[in-house]
């Protein structure tokens, strides 16, 4: 029997990462950080959280928890690096790792 992948639809033009306790701990994390970066040119500012919010909902049905968000665009992540600096791993990778039973972020 092969891995079933977790049935997580992100939007076109939309990059999320996860990051904080729920990396190194999920059984004691009370949240998922998430911060999504996103294509001004493919999502208005203006439509971001009402695009996020099918993916927000679906990933806190799913692990159980709320989903703290941070949404930047890829210009503010550019100067500000937050991806980098939070140490964040790209969702599908860790939403992968973990149906495998692999934690070791």
């Amino acid at each position: 029997m092969g891995i079933q992948r977790t049935p997580i639809e992100v939007p076109e033009g939309v990059e999320p990462h996860v990051f904080g306790s729920i990396l190194t701990d999920f059984s004691s994390a009370s949240d998922i950080d998430v911060v999504f970066v996103y294509d001004p040119g493919a999502i208005g500012p203006s439509n971001i959280y009402s695009v996020l919010a099918p993916l927000r909902l679906a990933l806190a049905e799913y692990f159980g928890r709320p989903v703290h968000p941070v949404v930047l665009s890829k210009a503010e992540e550019a100067s500000d690096h937050f991806r980098e600096r939070v140490e964040s791993v790209p969702l599908r990778e860790w939403i992968d790792a973990r149906d495998r039973g692999d934690a070791g972020f």
